[in-house]
């Protein structure tokens, strides 16, 4: 396995790990937030549109849903149905899942080495660097997402 397949796979884990922190997230829980921070729907739609935008620099043609600004770089979490519910957010995390999965799997070592269209605060600046700090900004967040479900009063996962 490449390291950007197995980077795919690490992606696909992190679908999971969402479904497992969310399956019994209610109404209030989705938009629950501590202090100034971001609620668990603002995150979800910035998984989202972090995948899809990482997706389109990367060469894939995907067109731009009218709701991806609401979770954009940048902006600012509002209120809960800003876009799409959040099962469906799921079903959009799990099919630009599958995209990254098929579309990293099958580049090439020099396709992972082209130049990104930015530089990262790590320092990456190619494609494959890019998936990977992607990664690392996504993982993040799912830490954010588990502070959230405890602070809601719901079991920690691990």
């Amino acid at each position: 396995m490449t390291s950007l397949a197995a980077l795919a796979t690490r992606f696909r884990f992190n679908e999971s790990v969402v479904a497992h922190t969310a399956a019994d997230f209610t109404a209030a829980d989705w938009v629950h937030r501590l202090g100034d921070s971001s609620h668990a729907y603002w995150i979800l739609g910035h998984l989202v549109v972090s995948r899809r935008s990482l997706l389109r620099n990367l060469g894939k043609e995907l067109p731009v849903a009218s709701w991806e600004l609401a979770f954009g770089r940048g902006s600012r979490p509002g209120p809960l149905y800003a876009g799409p519910a959040p099962r469906e957010l799921l079903d959009e995390l799990r099919a630009a899942g599958e995209l990254l999965e098929q579309h990293l799997g099958a580049m090439t070592p020099e396709a992972a080495a082209a130049p990104y269209v930015r530089k990262f605060p790590d320092g990456s600046s190619t494609r494959e660097g890019a998936a990977a700090f992607m990664h690392w900004h996504e993982t993040y967040h799912l830490g954010q997402l588990g502070v959230l479900r405890r602070a809601c009063g719901k079991s920690g996962l691990a």
